[in-house]
């Protein structure tokens, strides 16, 4: 089995307290923001069904005043493929929704029930739900964290146009932002570590479902559908998914597409996707396209300042 050490996230905080501790704090401060984020939505909708399966849902939030037209963000949340749910992650709806947006979290079921391949399709329909659910959305942000964020450049680099051409459509019309939040994408590292071996995750099959493998076709779909990519890394995540990052960030430059990829300065795998709990985090703006965007970041191995904000 391959060194877990290497692989996982929480050995990398650097916070003074053990990776068991860095995760048990996660889960605690998640719960806490998510209760606090269901406290004082308006109005929201939960274990809105897609599926047949019981976790095959979605929760929806809204703004405090929106129309079909309202642009929506779908978020797809972490845990390895294998942990986590929607509900501990409501509290990034906080600043979607105070910008006016609805925001959409997606519930699949998890390994050792799915393969990898099983919750890529999962997404998939789930995205063709909310496409029926919001068909008339002005525009479209497709984001997610950790695993989640692979989970979300699969569904953008799927062939939309093969599986469904109303679906090509939708995209064509409404997908501006793809937001990849600390990302997986590339999965054959994890062949037989810890997290490969419920996954039974095969070579043949880390391959088909690494987005790093499918970056011609995301090109196509991002050129076609005028969809810029935004990858955030945070400086002490594991070495493994700052490597990728920067790896799938030069290969999507390659291909044309816009990218923006920042490393943040003194945050981890876990606190930075908490502190979007607060819409002043200066990365909270992320989930908007704007004509002049700046973000104030680190890029990977060159230290460059430059802020994105949102007018």
């Amino acid at each position: 089995m391959g060194d877990i050490c290497s692989e996982m996230p929480s050995y990398f905080a650097k916070r003074g307290i053990t990776n068991q501790e860095v995760i048990q704090e996660f889960l605690d401060t998640s719960e806490t923001y998510s209760q606090k984020a269901r406290d004082i939505c308006v109005k929201y909708q939960l274990d809105v069904r897609y599926g047949n399966e019981e976790c095959q849902i979605v929760d929806i939030f809204f703004p405090k005043t929106y129309t079909e037209e309202t642009s929506v963000v779908v978020f797809f949340h972490g845990g390895y493929w294998q942990e986590g749910s929607p509900k501990m992650c409501h509290y990034v709806e906080i600043p979607v929704t105070e910008s006016g947006k609805i925001c959409i979290f997606v519930g699949k079921t998890l390994a050792p029930k799915s393969s990898i391949t099983n919750i890529v399709d999962q997404c998939k329909n789930a995205m063709m739900f909310i496409a029926t659910k919001f068909p008339k959305a002005k525009s479209l942000t497709l984001s997610g964290h950790s695993s989640g964020g692979h989970e979300c450049a699969m569904v953008a680099s799927l062939d939309w146009q093969e599986i469904d051409p109303n679906m090509q459509k939708y995209f064509e019309e409404k997908l501006k932002r793809v937001v990849l939040l600390c990302g997986v994408f590339e999965l054959t590292h994890l062949i037989d570590t810890e997290t490969g071996v419920p996954l039974k995750l095969t070579r043949e099959e880390a391959i088909k479902n690494s987005p790093i493998e499918l970056v011609e076709q995301m090109a196509k779909n991002c050129q076609t559908f005028q969809t810029d990519v935004i990858l955030l890394t945070a400086e002490n995540d594991a070495p493994t998914i700052r490597k990728w990052n920067d790896s799938y960030n030069k290969a999507l430059k390659a291909q044309k597409v816009d990218t923006t990829f920042i490393e943040v300065p003194n945050f981890d795998h876990f606190n930075f996707i908490t502190a979007f709990h607060d819409p002043n985090f200066e990365y909270s703006k992320v989930w908007d396209r704007c004509n002049s965007c700046v973000v104030i970041g680190r890029l990977t191995v060159e230290y460059v300042i430059f802020q994105v904000l949102c007018a």
